[in-house]
């Protein structure tokens, strides 16, 4: 995704560790990293969906972790508070 997000340091101090269930305006974080155009909420959507990584995504979200758990997710089955 490096051609289409420079992720900086204010980026990622803004979501890890496990704050990202704290961003309040998460299109603007986004359009701050986006090159080019503004951050598109369906075709963006999918290209990050393809290249995420879950386990680093639970770290960073409660609310992922609550899903992976409603999901039968091995490590958050008896608990989604905390990062595994």
């Amino acid at each position: 995704m490096g051609a289409r997000f420079k992720v900086t340091k204010a980026f990622e101090s803004a979501v890890a560790p496990n704050k990202a269930d704290n961003v309040t305006d998460a299109t603007r974080l986004l359009n701050s990293i986006a090159r080019g155009k503004d951050y598109h909420k369906r075709a963006d959507a999918v290209a990050i969906a393809n290249k995420l990584n879950p386990d680093a995504m639970a770290r960073n979200s409660r609310s992922f972790r609550r899903l992976l758990r409603l999901l039968g997710h091995g490590q958050y089955l008896r608990q989604s508070r905390n990062p595994v």
